[in-house]
């Protein structure tokens, strides 16, 4: 079954909205996840400044270094933030937090895998400063490492979080493009609908009128509404059409009426001669050849008026007619 012109317009215009909305919305997702863990990134290297400052501070009060590292990881508490620090010389990691305030609570596994994903990373040395993520049962958790020379001693700070505000972030936003995308999706093929009801509605008007349109009527008009679209001009090719057609039919017409007069003077005066030469019995000679002769003049001028409708038959069907 063949679809409507205005099905198929109100197709392409959903399958378009859908296109640009896909895109859109796939853009402002990643967006969003990239935007979201650069945020999450910029707070751990915040905390990792922290841990670095706070352990300055302390050596410069007079502690020593050994002693300023201690005191930073045994009283410093930053929220949703695990910290460690690893002396690079003997290779002793110090845990500042092992039980960070997260947004959700984690399991005893989980806070486990936490603290060895936080140590793992320290203990790689890096040259400088490297994040990764690392995934556990729970939600990910995202650590940031930092290489620092407190003095002479070479260390390795560690800070994690765990990622599950981002994910619940994320799962949000999933869930809303989930409702969202097909409401708008039925909201603008609705509208897309009424558009294409919009844009063809004088093709419907045209239809109508030229529906009722006959040869009785052919001096009615298709309507136009705004000529200078493609609409408007194709009515006034279908008027132009029908004013062409209105003057064929009226040669037509009068034609007609002309080749009946010509064929019924023809037929009439033979008609009266046979009748005339039969009306009586005993006519002469004479008389009966000048009725034949009659007849056959009338039935050359008969023959030849045929001749002519036939020419002009074969002329206007298209045919290649020659007359001298």
């Amino acid at each position: 079954m063949a679809l409507s012109i205005r099905v198929r317009l109100t197709g392409w215009y959903t399958a378009l909205v859908a296109l640009y909305l896909g895109i859109v919305s796939a853009g402002g997702y990643l967006f969003l996840a990239q935007s979201s863990l650069a945020d999450v990134d910029e707070q751990l290297a915040r905390a990792a400044a922290t841990v670095a400052t706070a352990m300055e501070f302390e050596r410069n009060a007079g502690a020593a270094d050994t002693v300023a590292i201690q005191s930073v990881v045994r009283g410093l508490q930053l929220p949703d933030v695990a910290v460690t620090v690893l002396d690079a010389t003997t290779r002793e990691a110090k845990p500042a937090n092992r039980n960070p305030q997260r947004p959700v609570p984690l399991p005893e596994p989980s806070r486990r895998e936490l603290d060895d994903s936080l140590d793992q990373a320290v203990r790689r040395a890096p040259a400088g400063a490297d994040v990764n993520t690392f995934a556990l049962e729970g939600p990910d958790v995202r650590v940031f490492t930092l290489p620092y020379v407190l003095g002479a001693r070479p260390l390795i700070i560690g800070v994690a979080r765990v990622l599950a505000a981002r994910e619940e972030l994320l799962e949000d936003a999933r869930t809303r493009l989930l409702f969202a995308l097909p409401l708008v999706l039925g909201l603008a093929a609705l509208g897309g609908y009424w558009l294409a009801g919009k844009s063809l509605a004088p093709v419907a008007a045209m239809t109508e009128r030229a529906r009722e349109i006959g040869a009785r009527n052919l001096h009615d008009r298709l309507p136009v509404r705004n000529p200078g679209d493609e609409l408007g001009q194709l009515a006034q090719v279908l008027n132009d059409l029908l004013e062409r057609m209105q003057h064929a039919f009226e040669l037509q017409t009068r034609l007609v009426a002309e080749a009946s007069h010509e064929l019924r003077t023809p037929v009439a005066v033979i008609s009266g001669e046979s009748e005339l030469a039969l009306a009586r019995e005993g006519r002469s000679e004479a008389e009966l050849r000048e009725a034949l002769s009659v007849i056959r003049a009338e039935s050359a001028r008969l023959r030849a008026a045929i001749d002519d409708l036939f020419f002009l038959t074969r002329a206007d069907a298209g045919e290649p007619v020659v007359r001298p």
